[in-house]
């Protein structure tokens, strides 16, 4: 049996990271329970093994949202139990697993899966940070850019130079890809991104940023192209896995 409920309040976990979700399996030996480090995560970040179903109730029933604990349909042959789509580990159904590789059943066929995963922390070491990145408003209105190269649009921010402080970083890639020439920024958190397609899959941190732009040069000086001031979020995202994330994110920390 398989059942998955969403906190009403993220809880911050050992890891350091937030647990939205949780899904529980319960077996005859007892029960593991999954937690998420975001409400859409597909894969979990960590379980814990209770030796009832009644232990792990006592423990998350509370911290649940009202819908409850939703039930899960059981996981294919050969499939992840914590996962909620079908995945397994590569190899895994011939005997020859390939251990940290996955695989996902679309359209009846199997193929690679390339997950990408995004947390959030109150803090880490300023010498972890490789990129900053600013969620950009004016007058109320988001404010998101449109590189030269591409149809997708996307929040402010860039890599960290050799020598540079944090701060400094958000306010260049600020200046440079919106324009702005008067504004206040405010430090909201840190986020890491793992994907199996950069930086050899190892975890990546950096640090996001909000800013009120009050002013605008007439021109821009970089790769972008122009930037939109909108009441809506885009449709069409650069980094629809993870940009979103970081509204939230701010939005769950009361910034907007």
């Amino acid at each position: 049996m398989r059942k998955y409920a969403y906190l009403k309040d993220p809880v911050k976990s050992d890891q350091e990271y937030y647990i939205y979700k949780i899904l529980l399996f319960h077996s005859n030996e007892g029960a593991y329970l999954f937690t998420y480090a975001a409400a859409d995560a597909v894969q979990c970040s960590s379980d814990q093994w209770y030796e009832s179903l009644e232990d792990l109730y006592d423990d998350w029933n509370d911290r649940i949202d009202e819908r409850g604990w939703i039930e899960l349909e059981d996981p294919l042959p050969d499939c992840q139990q914590d996962a909620f789509i079908p995945l397994r580990v590569k190899g895994r159904n011939l005997g020859k697993p390939e251990w940290g590789h996955f695989e996902t059943l679309q359209d009846g066929q199997w193929i690679d899966y390339k997950p990408v995963e995004v947390r959030f922390y109150d803090e880490k070491d300023d010498s972890l940070f490789k990129f900053a990145v600013i969620i950009a408003r004016t007058n109320g209105r988001w404010v998101f850019c449109k590189h030269k190269e591409r149809e997708t649009y996307e929040i402010p921010g860039g890599h960290r130079e050799e020598g540079e402080e944090i701060l400094d970083t958000a306010k260049r890639e600020l200046e440079e890809e919106t324009g702005a020439l008067e504004y206040s920024l405010k430090p909201v958190c840190v986020y890491s991104v793992t994907a199996p397609d950069n930086f050899d899959g190892k975890e990546t941190f950096g640090m996001i940023y909000t800013a009120d732009i009050t002013s605008f040069e007439e021109e821009l000086h970089s790769e972008m192209e122009r930037i939109i001031i909108t009441d809506q979020l885009p449709d069409e995202w650069t980094y629809p896995m993870i940009q979103p994330k970081m509204i939230e994110e701010a939005r769950r920390r009361g910034l907007f």
